[in-house]
Parts: C-alpha cells; structure tokens; sequence
C-alpha cells in the first residue's frame, strides 16, 4: 500500500487575514509595495532633468506611503506570514 506524502499545508500556505481591516492593510501595503517599484523603474528611464526630479518625487512619496503602512501593520501585528 503506497501513501502519498504531502507538505502540511501550515508550512507553504499564507495565513489568511482574521479581519476586514486585516486585509485592507495587507492589500494597502502590496499596493504600496507595487507603487514604490513602479516609480523605481520609472526613476532608471527617466532622461530629463524635469522628469529626473519628478522621477525622485514619485520615489520617495511611495516608499514613506510602504514604510507608513509598514509600521501601522507592525504596531497592530499584522503579517503575511503568521
């Protein structure tokens, strides 16, 4: 008789959010996340000076939103991975 082995499922699944507010904070942070790279990509194509500048702007407004909705997530111990 073969038994097929399987993972628990506790070691490769996410836990999943036990509030509302939960996962509109973990939707917020990877849309943040998504954001900052975004403008980091834009950041390396932009050429003009007017653009560079605005290019650095969109950088740092999307990571201090990341690092904001990153600490609030923290403060009331929220994670991905629980």
């Amino acid at each position: 008789m073969h038994i097929p082995f399987s993972w628990p499922a506790s070691l490769y699944r996410r836990a999943e959010p036990t509030s509302r507010r939960q996962c509109q904070l973990l939707d917020a942070l990877n849309e943040a996340k998504r954001d900052w790279l975004a403008a980091e990509s834009y950041f390396k194509i932009v050429s003009e000076p007017e653009l560079v500048d605005h290019a650095i702007f969109l950088v740092e407004a999307a990571k201090r939103r990341y690092e904001y909705l990153l600490r609030l997530a923290r403060q009331e111990n929220i994670s991905a991975y629980q």
